[in-house]
């Protein structure tokens, strides 16, 4: 018994500190706290097969700016660099549509967006990685 009474009057006594600290705020409302979503900045760079036409590459770049809005993304800006040689062929392909996109998203959010990239059969190589802040 004497142990709980002592907990309640610590509990009473840090009640009393912040109210007299703070005059007219319940002590409740000091403990409200906002949910704080840490965002990182990042760039992903991916290419997109080259027998696709214009308007399938164009719907493809936009599905995925959808994807890092609809994940509570910004996308800050969106390069398109067109159609370009490979390096080296990739399943037999010797060029592909190259597409840079920055945008800015929580930490988690990046391997949800190389799990999209995956899945899909139209985008030969993708790499996302953290920008350090400009």
């Amino acid at each position: 018994m004497r142990r709980h009474s002592c907990i309640r009057a610590r509990v009473v006594l840090q009640y009393h500190l912040l109210t007299s600290f703070l005059p007219g705020m319940r002590c409740r409302a000091i403990f409200d706290h906002k949910e704080v979503i840490r965002v990182n900045a990042y760039e992903v760079l991916y290419i997109i097969t080259p027998d696709l036409d214009g308007e399938a590459v164009k719907a493809c770049v936009e599905k995925y700016a959808g994807i890092i809005t609809a994940n509570n993304g910004e996308v800050e800006k969106t390069d398109e660099w067109g159609k370009t040689a490979l390096a080296y062929p990739i399943d037999y392909k010797t060029e592909g549509y190259y597409v840079l996109v920055h945008f800015r998203a929580a930490p988690e959010f990046p391997k949800e967006l190389e799990r999209n990239f995956k899945n899909d059969e139209n985008i030969l190589r993708y790499m996302v990685t953290r920008r350090v802040r400009d």
